[in-house]
Parts: structure tokens; sequence; C-alpha cells
């Protein structure tokens, strides 16, 4: 949420604050009394409820791997999760890091060196300063300073001087996140010392552990918004990322990581490539009944429909600013069940139109984020196979996991609830280029 919002009376009664008030920012622990509406009854069950589980079940350190659509309300439920962890249950409590990849790394061609820099980074910051000034922070430490003096001549020898504790380990954070060229320097040169330097990383995960007295969780989210790259040798970045590098991660912690849903339809699982792994995938809310083997006509998932019309209403007062409760869900509805386009749209409102907000308001509102689709789709060949996927709630046998892939990054299709049933979005359906290729298909 911006900073003025603290100024707010949600639900906000002020047009001019609708924008402010629809905020995309997640749901911080502070403001779920607030704001926060459980969609897990539509979105086929409470999925991170179910990872909180198998975290405390004891047992190996798990390693849980979380995706879905953007806009699927992930960050969220992910700093729902580590308020929930931290929670003493069973006489059993966690100390969770939590660390936004969007934050502490620069996404391009990101690699485990740095992931590696922002987690201890991130447990630098924790407010034990007897950790910090342990013997094997300072032995990490030293490792940093050891391969940052050799980066970039004198700017990495500055550098390694303020890494004499552990808390100087987020300063080359920051530093390698702000240039690229350092931050491939650091990279190739710690990627040489990895072996040594995920062993100092252990041993401190080790010692904080045992000085706490309780298992440490680490969650680190939004790396599912590393881009795709083909990176040297030709190789594909999220293959190496995420199925060969991750895996290294041998820390005795839980590690909670999110990564692309893309990589649902590659030729390999990705589960595969982690210990004591489980994959979660969040889907969209659902707003429109799921298919079935009868063909038949599908209405609306009215109670999908009322949680996110819920979702709405803790920020904006809904009976003051729409002309009928049907309005609304019309809104809901075009969003095809994504907690952000919820947001996108009703915070388009104010600037499109005055209160009380009509279907011909909500429409203005579309237009553009519309146009957007239009222009994403047109001359695309999967387009044709759209009409049968909205239908069928399914991709067809032969289209390709190159374009299964696109789509779903783009918000073109989404996935819904644990029968994993798919839909084109409902702007996508409005689209000149779906509408030609549903009449075609109709015959």
């Amino acid at each position: 949420m911006t900073a003025s919002m603290s100024d707010f009376t949600l639900p906000v009664r002020e047009s001019h604050q609708i924008v402010a008030a629809c905020d995309l920012a997640p749901v911080q622990p502070e403001q779920r009394q607030q704001l926060y509406v459980r969609l897990a009854a539509r979105q086929g069950g409470d999925r991170i409820d179910q990872v909180e589980k198998r975290i405390r079940a004891g047992g190996p350190f798990r390693r849980e791997l979380v995706t879905g659509h953007a806009g699927s309300g992930k960050s969220t439920e992910l700093l729902r999760l580590a308020t929930e962890l931290r929670t003493p249950k069973h006489e059993r409590q966690f100390h969770v890091v939590y660390l936004d990849a969007n934050v502490l790394l620069g996404m391009w061609n990101l690699r485990l060196p740095q992931i590696l820099l922002a987690m201890m980074s991130a447990l630098s910051a924790e407010p034990r300063v007897d950790l910090r000034d342990s013997p094997t922070a300072r032995s990490f430490a030293a490792k940093v300073a050891a391969i940052i003096s050799g980066v970039a001549g004198s700017v990495g020898k500055e550098l390694a001087k303020k890494v004499d504790q552990f808390a100087g380990v987020s300063i080359v954070g920051a530093a390698i996140k702000a240039s690229q060229e350092l931050a491939n320097e650091f990279r190739d040169r710690a990627s040489a010392q990895m072996q040594d330097l995920l062993a100092a990383a252990a041993a401190v995960v080790e010692e904080v552990s045992n000085e706490l007295q309780m298992e440490v969780v680490f969650i680190i989210d939004n790396l599912e918004k590393v881009p795709e790259q083909v990176i040297e040798g030709g190789r594909d970045l999220h293959d190496v990322l995420f199925a060969q590098e991750l895996p290294l991660l041998d820390l005795q912690a839980h590690i909670v990581l999110t990564y692309p849903i893309s990589l649902n339809y590659k030729s390999y699982d990705l589960g595969h490539r982690f210990s004591a792994s489980r994959k979660t995938t969040l889907p969209m809310v659902s707003v429109r009944e799921a298919p079935d083997e009868t063909g038949r006509a599908r209405g609306d998932d009215e109670q999908g429909i009322d949680l996110l019309v819920a979702a709405l209403g803790r920020r904006i007062d809904l009976d003051l600013f729409f002309d009928e409760p049907e309005t609304v869900r019309y809104l809901v509805r075009a969003s095809g069940g994504c907690v952000r386009d919820v947001l996108r749209f009703a915070g388009a409102l104010p600037i499109v139109s005055q209160p009380p907000f009509t279907a011909t308001a909500v429409e203005a509102a579309l237009a553009d984020f519309r146009n957007d689709y239009e222009r994403l789709i047109g001359g695309k060949a999967y387009v044709a196979a759209l009409p049968t996927l909205a239908a069928s709630g399914q991709f067809p046998p032969d289209f390709s996991m190159e374009a299964k892939r696109e789509i779903l990054l783009g918000l073109v299709a989404l996935e819904y609830d644990t029968q994993t049933w798919f839909d084109v979005h409902p702007l996508v359906k409005r689209t000149r280029a779906y509408l030609h290729a549903e009449r075609t298909w109709r015959g």
C-alpha cells in the first residue's frame, strides 16, 4: 500500500482515493485484518495452509516450490505463511526469513551466487547482534570479501573493506544489484568457489538455528519474475537456475521459493530436482463453472464472484460508487478471477468516469486492457485453438508446449482449481482476433 493509505478510512468513500485504495501491493501482515479475504474456497483449497503443515510435520528439511499466475495473490499468501510459521503452534515455531527477489536482486541473468548472497543478506538483517558477529558469520563475510576484492578493480577493493562483518554482506548485495557488470563478475568468481561458499552459508544457518533453538525457514518470493533468457552456451536461464543451480542449496533450513509457472510445462518435473520437495500452484479464483463431460452451457461461479466482490469491498465503498450490485459483479467477471485485474479495473474507473459507475463506465475502464490483449495475440498461430480451450477447459493435444507457456505467462489463458482446468481470459474473448477464431471454429 502507498504511504498515504494511512490517511484513509477503509473502505474509501472519496472517488479521488479509489486509485490508491486499489494499490496492487501484497497485503502486509499488519493490513490483514482490514484487507484480507480468504479466497481458498474457490482456488481449489488452502494450498498455503498445506505448505505450512508439511513444514511443521517434521522430517527432512522441506523444499516447497510455489508458483501461480501474476495476480493470483501469491505474495499475499506467502506473507501470510511467514506470519503463521512465526506463530507458536503445537509448541513449535520457526525463524522465518522472508526476502523479496524484486527488492534484493537484479533479475537479468540471475544465478545462484546472487541468490545465496541475498539470503545471507536477509539473515544478516536480524536483530540478534551476537549472531551477526559469530565465528561462522565472520567466516562467510570473509569469503564474500575475498571474492568481491578481485572484482571491478578499485571498486571491488573498496567494497571488500566494507565487508568486515556479516552485516556488510548486504552492502555487496546492493552494489551488485545496481550494476549488471559487477553482478556478472561477482557471479563468475563466486561460481568457481561455490562449494566453499555454500558450506560457509550452511554453517551460518546451522549456528543461527542452534542459538535460537528453532528451525530456519527462508521464503524467497518473486523469483518467478526472472525473465526467460538464452545464456552462455545457448542454454535456457530458467532451466539452469531452477533445475540445476537452486537444488544445490544444501542448507539446514526449509526453503520456500517461487518459480515461473511456465516450468510446469517442461519435459522434466521440477520437483524431482529437489529433495523433500512439493510443487504448489496457486490458481485463479473461479468465476465460471468448471467444464464437465456433458458439454453443457456453463454459468457463473457465484461463490467465487462473491469472494472477489467482498475483497474489493474491503477497499472501496461499493454501494456508494456503483449504480447497482450487478455492475460490481460485471467487473469481477471480466477479471477472470485474477485478483490483480479486479483491482486494476476498479482503479481505472475514476480515470474514465464519475460515480456512480455503470456498466458503460466499466466498459470504458476495460478498453485499454482489452487493447493490450489485442496487440499481444494478434497474428499468433495459437489463437485458432483458443475457442476449443474455452469450451473444453483443456489444451488441445497438438498445442505446443512453447505456446502453452507463452499464453499462461501472458495471462491469455488462466488456470483454475485442483482439477486443473483452463479458460481464456474474458478480455481476450472480446478481441477481434479471438472473435474471428471463434467464428471459424463454429463453422
